[in-house]
């Protein structure tokens, strides 16, 4: 199961939960849909805990990625200052 970012001929980016079964994609959950980056990065976080809750399946790179946000965070507050 994972999280997808479809966009839509309109532009704006639909946050679904996909399961793939049988060779098979299921959609599982629509999280919700924005035209807005930050928007759609916490949808896209809410489809992770979503996951994690529901199905009990931990996130393999959930490590690396809080690493990565903290590398970001680091570097933009060095930036403003």
């Amino acid at each position: 199961m994972f999280v997808r970012k479809k966009k839509n001929p309109s532009g704006v980016v639909s946050v679904q939960v996909i399961d793939k079964s049988s060779g098979k994609y299921r959609l599982r959950k629509t999280i919700g849909s924005s035209s807005v980056e930050a928007e759609v990065d916490r949808m896209y976080l809410d489809g992770k805990e979503w996951i994690r809750r529901h199905v009990g399946q931990m996130d393999l790179f959930a490590e690396f990625e809080q690493t990565e946000q903290k590398q970001k965070e680091t570097a933009e507050t060095q930036r403003v200052l």
